[in-house]
């Protein structure tokens, strides 16, 4: 599924609202503002590494066609909706993470 290239974190963030105006908008690394989402003003930043404390496992960006609408929609955990890839609703649903994967301790499957 295309929905990271790990290890940067990159997509062009629909919600950002000064997308390729040649400055780097994202707050991370380099970056002159910080308007918009970490990792999600591609075009001007290009990738940006996971933030600090951030497990490799983490799933993390905007691409649900639905993201950002006060409504998490990528099925995982605490989600109202399963009409997106798992991840691709952070601005609703937060970071996710992959239990057994390398930096993440998770709890074993409960229901």
């Amino acid at each position: 599924s295309p929905l990271l290239s790990p290890p940067g974190v990159c997509v062009d963030d629909p919600n950002c609202p000064h997308l390729n105006d040649g400055d780097c908008d994202d707050g991370g690394p380099g970056s002159a503002y910080d308007f918009c989402e970490y990792g999600g003003d591609c075009t001007d930043c290009g990738p940006q590494l996971p933030p600090p404390n951030s497990p490799d496992s983490s799933y993390c960006n905007n691409e649900c066609q639905h993201a950002s609408d006060g409504e998490c929609d990528d099925g995982g955990e605490g989600s109202h909706y399963s009409v997106c890839d798992f991840g691709s609703d952070c601005i609703d649903c937060g970071e996710r993470f992959v239990e057994g994967e390398e930096g993440e301790e998770g709890e074993e499957g409960e229901e």
